[in-house]
């Protein structure tokens, strides 16, 4: 199975699509529905719960954004700091963390 990794900017995209057809929204259908398996780290879920509190004024978004979560992606651990301080050299140092 294809494993892909979803930054905040897809998770929020796909979360807030209005159609059931945007590339987001798509690839975390796939995901719920086991044809790739999405993968997101615990500092994306939490830059995703900050920017819905800061410019969403949906308050069913903080409970879409779970039942994302549960259904469509496996959240892993953010990676220690010597692991992502390897990658600043071949990424922007925002993004280092994601790489790694």
């Amino acid at each position: 199975m294809l494993r892909i990794y979803v930054d905040a900017d897809v998770l929020l995209a796909g979360l807030l699509s209005p159609s059931d057809h945007g590339a987001a929204n798509v690839l975390l259908q796939l995901s719920e529905a086991t044809i790739l398996d999405a993968v997101a780290s615990k500092r994306v879920i939490d830059e995703v719960e900050r920017n819905l509190g800061d410019y969403v004024a949906r308050p069913e978004a903080t409970s879409l954004l779970e039942e994302s979560v549960d259904a469509a992606l496996d959240v892993v651990p953010n990676p220690p700091s010597d692991a992502t301080d390897s990658f600043r050299a071949v990424a922007d140092s925002k993004d280092a963390l994601h790489v790694a």
